[in-house]
């Protein structure tokens, strides 16, 4: 049994970006969506279920302990207030049955040491928002003892109040960003050769991704850095998904307009992202998207996609209003991609959005096509190790409501280095060229450059 009780007492409140950049290196996580009025933040660890390398996250709920096991006796009654059982979780880019079906290695390299293949965790702390207000909830061990339980509470209430302290005033993210000219050239040559093996039939779409490096000023990524970060990104990009997770000494960040899924009852949204142009912000801008619209292998990326997505949720047993159709354009700072939203209906219990994330990753938008000798291309041709970047990561609750996003437009933060890696790809088909790729992963990039304050504006 889990016990649940909304904290009292908490006094002047802290945003979730302050509760996130206060937690230290506790287990932490933060969903901001500005345009749909939803913020929640977990911190602390009260049950965890993680996988090694070679493991799914399917283990994580499929196991005589698997974690929505364990809580279905929280539902009742004596579980707490309604709402306050969230978990978050996610899982590596090449995790689980990506490498039985594919052969692929999984990277997580040293950048990634604190990061599991995969887990999901009931936090400790929930900071949770719909649109009334920010209220905070306590979840501890049913079995705990009183003395135990107000040592959780009083360390809760301690933490909330470093991060109320971090909300009172805004900081400057002073940073260098120095393109390579070897690293562009380099990913430029991953490019051609991904164009001769299309040619050669081996695949017909392969999504590249680069690792560049930003520098931060003197002090790094201090919490009141990484709350500013997340507080710049929610403001920037409203109708994105901003989120950061973070697990001892890494933080990963950014604003993803990637949703994979979206429970809500028995209703299942998912949206298709693929085919993109970078934007000037001129009078040119609406030329750009009238040709996007008409590109055609713009319009293959993006059908390969909501193809995909329609195809393995409805052999998954999802009812589809209408298959895909004709996209549409959806417009975000500095970039404008092909959109498709698709909506369906079926019955999910709790956890099972976390195996239709399995089943759709990786979809063709941040993989290819098709998959294993896309993911053989990526594990064997990219220099950087994706560890959490591209792959799916979200939040569920005890009534199999959740939304899972991708970790796209997004950097990684190390405790102690003044260095954040930043992640971006594009996708490589017939008609691609390496300088076209390359330009359009460095507007990718200007997701997160664009919250900097850069000593000199990438060019």
């Amino acid at each position: 049994m889990i016990r649940t009780q909304e904290l009292a007492g908490v006094g002047e409140s802290p945003d979730p970006a302050g509760a996130f950049a206060a937690a230290g290196r506790r287990e932490r996580f933060v969903w901001l969506q500005p345009e749909r009025n939803f913020r929640l933040v977990g911190l602390g660890v009260t049950i965890e279920r993680r996988t090694q390398a070679g493991a799914s996250i399917a283990d994580c709920l499929d196991s005589p302990e698997g974690i929505f096991e364990v809580l279905q006796p929280s539902r009742g009654p004596d579980g707490g207030p309604e709402g306050a059982l969230v978990l978050y979780g996610g899982f590596g880019f090449y995790t689980g049955s990506i490498n039985s079906r594919t052969g692929a290695s999984p990277r997580m390299g040293c950048d990634w040491a604190d990061f599991p293949a995969s887990c999901l965790v009931l936090p400790e702390i929930l900071g949770i928002d719909r649109g009334e207000g920010l209220r905070w909830f306590l979840t501890i061990p049913g079995e705990a003892s009183r003395s135990a339980a107000q040592d959780a509470e009083a360390r809760a209430l301690d933490l909330l109040r470093g991060g109320a302290e971090l909300a009172r005033g805004r900081v400057g993210i002073p940073a260098e960003y120095t393109r390579s000219e070897a690293r562009e050239d380099a990913y430029r040559q991953v490019v051609a050769a991904a164009l001769r093996e299309i040619d050669d039939g081996r695949f017909t779409k392969v999504v590249p991704a680069r690792r560049a490096t930003v520098r931060l000023a003197e002090g790094g990524a201090r919490p009141a850095v990484v709350r500013e970060m997340l507080l710049r990104l929610a403001d920037r990009f409203r109708s994105a998904t901003t989120f950061a997770v973070g697990r001892g000494g890494g933080t990963l960040l950014g604003a993803t307009p990637e949703l994979l899924l979206r429970i809500g009852g028995r209703n299942l949204e998912t949206a298709a992202l693929a085919g993109s142009r970078p934007l000037a912000g001129d009078a040119r801008d609406n030329e750009v998207l009238s040709e996007l619209l008409c590109d055609p292998k713009e319009l293959f990326e993006h059908a390969a996609v909501a193809g995909h997505l329609y195809e393995r949720l409805a052999s998954a047993g999802v009812r589809f209003e209408e298959a895909p159709g004709s996209p549409s354009v959806r417009r975000l700072p500095g970039i404008a991609h092909l959109s498709t939203t698709l909506r369906g209906r079926a019955d999910f219990p709790p956890g099972e959005i976390w195996r239709l994330a399995a089943r759709l990753h990786p979809t063709p938008a941040i993989g290819g096509l098709p998959t294993g000798e896309a993911l053989r291309f990526l594990s064997t041709r990219e220099d950087f190790d994706r560890g959490w970047f591209a792959a799916p990561l979200g939040w569920s609750d005890l009534k199999g409501n959740g939304e899972v996003a991708l970790a796209l437009r997004c950097g990684l933060l190390r405790e102690g280095s003044r260095e954040m890696g930043i992640f971006a790809g594009a996708g490589v088909v017939e008609g691609s060229t390496p300088s076209g790729e390359l330009a359009e992963t460095e507007a990718k990039l200007g997701a997160i450059l664009s919250v900097l304050d850069l000593a000199e504006p990438p060019v």
